[in-house]
């Protein structure tokens, strides 16, 4: 009696003959499969736009030059003075982060000072002479006119809050914990654009927060005014004082300081080579699908052949 172990290995080596010989006689209807899809690849990779990335690397501002850290100094004292200040934060440079990503951001510091077809319908970046090309679909440059279809809720002219989510895509923030450095980038077809959106983030982040910080600062020094001429105490007077006094450098050093919340360690530059779309890796996908997609068709018509031929097989005439 043949043992089963070399039945079992009669069949595998059977099997694996009957795959090699499928593969061979099909061989010339697996190249043209893999030769299609490599060509189809190689369009789509040609056809893909540029995109280049400018990145920024900012480093935090001295803490201690922040008023809204300067604020926090004094919160034990205001305290003891049965005085509150207002605007007390412990950390900017967090807030500053998520106020980078943030809609407020983007609609009143972002969005009022960019080119909004630059955002939407830019279809070529043209290197010999720094033009854009525009999807006329979306937008005709010659009448200076928005043409797109769209469907409710959305508008010919892109509202703020769609506009907002193409923005969210094109940007990146990060912050290192342990530095507090933060990486911001910006994607677009145009370098110089994509450089130009990147300034405008990271010199508005700081104003941002300066103006707001010296209002509260301004808000505190009328309040401490005001509470120093309502109370006899001399002693609260005199911690009004020193909080006024405090109160009234930061906001000169406020109003004198560029580099506000953050420093610029890596300015953003115009790159000069594309950070996507990786033409090589592209084409090797779609070898790499043909190759699997003929090998599936192949099996597939293989046994649908088998599958008929056990059918044909069973005489169903008898019960």
């Amino acid at each position: 009696m043949p043992d089963i172990n070399d039945i079992n290995k009669e069949e595998d080596e059977f099997n694996i003959k009957e795959l090699y010989l499928l593969i061979w006689f099909k061989k010339f209807f697996i190249l043209k499969v893999i030769g299609i899809s490599t060509l189809l690849s190689i369009v789509l990779a040609l056809l893909i736009q540029n995109t280049y990335t400018s990145k920024a690397l900012l480093a935090p501002a001295n803490l201690d030059e922040s008023l809204s850290s300067k604020l926090g100094e004094f919160s034990s004292l205001s305290s003891l003075s049965g005085i509150g200040l207002p605007g007390e934060i412990a950390d900017p440079t967090i807030e500053a982060v998520e106020r980078i990503k943030s809609y407020d951001f983007f609609e009143n510091y972002f969005l009022p000072r960019i080119e909004l077809q630059n955002l939407f319908a830019v279809k070529k970046w043209h290197h010999e002479d720094n033009s854009l090309q525009y999807d006329n679909n979306i937008y005709n440059k010659e009448l200076n006119k928005w043409v797109r279809k769209v469907r409710f809720p959305q508008k010919v002219i892109p509202s703020p809050q769609e506009s907002y989510e193409v923005f969210i895509d094109i940007l990146k923030v990060s912050q290192d914990r342990k530095t507090s450095f933060v990486s911001i980038s910006i994607d677009h077809k145009s370098p110089y654009i994509a450089k130009k959106w990147l300034d405008i983030i990271v010199n508005n982040i700081n104003e941002s927060m300066r103006e707001e910080d010296k209002a509260i600062a301004s808000n505190a020094i009328i309040f401490l005014n005001e509470s120093s001429l309502t109370t006899n105490n001399n002693q609260l007077k005199e911690a009004i004082a020193t909080l006024l006094e405090d109160q009234m450098q930061d906001l000169m050093l406020a109003s004198a300081h560029k580099d506000y919340i953050f420093k610029t360690i890596d300015s953003p530059l115009a790159p000069e080579e594309k950070s996507s779309p990786n033409r090589i890796l592209i084409i090797l996908f779609g070898i790499f699908f043909g190759t699997i997609f003929s090998f599936v068709i192949i099996a597939f018509n293989h046994f649908k052949v088998i599958f008929k031929k056990n059918l044909s097989s069973i005489d169903f005439s008898k019960k």
